[in-house]
């Protein structure tokens, strides 16, 4: 059995909520997994309570990656799981700014799901030619 290589902790207070992350890594090149290309996996829990309700959530993620440990620690592992929030709030932000995405009325059948296909072509192609820049 193999043991835990790496382990980071974050904590932080931010959006109402008080916040501690745990990032553990495993290396886990010798373990026969059906992930031809991993190299670590990754837990990620996050506890989370809310300043104004004291309610605790707890959410465990995972993760793996082809990074070795000498380049993505621990650390790196979070952050990377983290940024990807960035990404999504830059989209989001372009389409609804934009194009007033939450304003729509289409909600049944696969009409929402046809509708999203123009406005995610259109807001990469506005960020592509600079129209507008996704940044807030």
């Amino acid at each position: 059995m193999s043991e835990v290589t790496a382990r980071h902790y974050q904590r932080g207070t931010c959006h109402g909520r008080r916040e501690t992350r745990a990032v553990r890594v495993l290396t886990v090149t010798d373990l026969g997994l059906d992930f031809p290309h991993a190299v670590q996996a990754g837990r990620i829990t996050r506890c989370r309570m809310s300043l104004k309700t004291g309610r605790l959530t707890r959410q465990t993620v995972y993760a793996h990656t082809d990074l070795s440990h000498h380049q993505a620690s621990s650390e790196r592992i979070g952050k990377l799981a983290r940024s990807q929030w960035t990404i999504e709030n830059r989209l989001h932000f372009v389409r609804d700014t934009t194009l007033r995405e939450d304003a729509s009325k289409v909600r049944t059948g696969r009409g929402h799901r046809n509708i999203e296909l123009f406005p995610t072509w259109l807001s990469s192609w506005q960020v592509g030619v600079g129209v507008v820049s996704g940044k807030r």
